[in-house]
């Protein structure tokens, strides 16, 4: 946080204040972030009179999520307003008035100047008076301006689901029969699965879950990898999706595993009907 005072503000003949103070926060989350500005400026005088405020009161504030990113001058008022010398009391005036004033310009009430892509980034600056002059003088005069940004993109989140299951691929003699489990728990990954091709006289112990995560084959699939045991010897297996498609299972889910292990590499694709299960389940949870 950012947080300013000056005591007074005198420009002769154009600006006069007393105390202004500025505020600035904000911070980054993993699933969000925000920023907020507030300008406060007391006992305001422009232009010997032409605008004058006891309060002006300029906020901005923005946030994201990763899916939308807005913002908003909620909170910005004027206390005791008054602009070529005609009262206007406590106001909060709708975005960008505009009064004109022959041979002086434009007084702006609450300019509010937007940007952003509505999704990721959003930002607002709020001028609570802007004094547009173009009569023989021409210029700008902003009292009381806050701006606030946001640029949020969150980082990919852990995929979540312990998913089980067991089952069978293949038909007739030539089948392959697995069960397994595999999944985020306490902090770190864990699991187990076995697979045997009994038809090729394959035997495949998964001895760890190293990767986890979500498949492109659908919301309810994962996808995992980690060493294994194939046939007594050192190697290593990836099951390259799990699918939870619904009830029964069978003709439903699907599975698909690639092993590697001494001067070999097998794949489950081969088997008849694969990858849709021919009995067994999978479930994600």
């Amino acid at each position: 946080m950012v947080s300013k005072t000056a005591v007074a503000v005198t420009v002769t003949g154009t600006l006069e204040s007393k105390t202004l103070t500025v505020i600035t926060t904000g911070a980054i989350g993993e699933s969000k972030a925000s920023a907020q500005s507030s300008a406060t400026v007391e006992t305001v005088n422009v232009l010997n009179g032409l605008v004058t405020a006891d309060v002006v009161v300029s906020m901005s504030s923005s946030s994201a999520d990763g899916s939308t990113a807005t913002s908003n001058a909620k909170g910005s008022t004027l206390l005791n307003l008054t602009v070529n010398r005609v009262p206007m009391g406590n106001v909060t005036p709708a975005a960008n008035t505009e009064i004109s004033i022959p041979g002086v310009g434009t007084v702006k009430l609450n300019e509010q100047i937007s940007g952003g892509d509505g999704v990721h980034s959003t930002e607002l600056t709020v001028n609570m008076i802007h004094v547009v002059l173009t009569g023989v003088v021409t210029g700008d005069i902003i009292v009381a301006s806050a701006h606030s940004d946001v640029n949020f993109t969150p980082a990919p989140t852990s995929v979540t689901g312990f998913m089980t299951g067991g089952g069978r691929l293949g038909t007739g003699r030539n089948i392959a029969t697995f069960g397994f489990n595999a999944g985020p728990r306490g902090g770190s990954l864990k699991g187990q699965v076995e697979y045997i091709d009994h038809a090729q006289s394959l035997h495949v112990h998964g001895t760890g879950i190293t990767f986890y995560d979500s498949s492109p084959e659908g919301t309810t699939c994962r996808t995992f990898s980690g060493p294994a045991r194939v046939n007594d010897a050192d190697g290593s297996f990836t099951v390259n999706f799990a699918c939870d498609n619904g009830k029964p299972g069978v003709g439903v889910d699907t599975f698909e595993i690639s092993v590697t292990g001494p001067g070999f590499s097998y794949s489950s694709t081969g088997l008849e009907g694969a990858p849709f299960l021919t009995g067994g389940n999978l479930q994600l949870h």
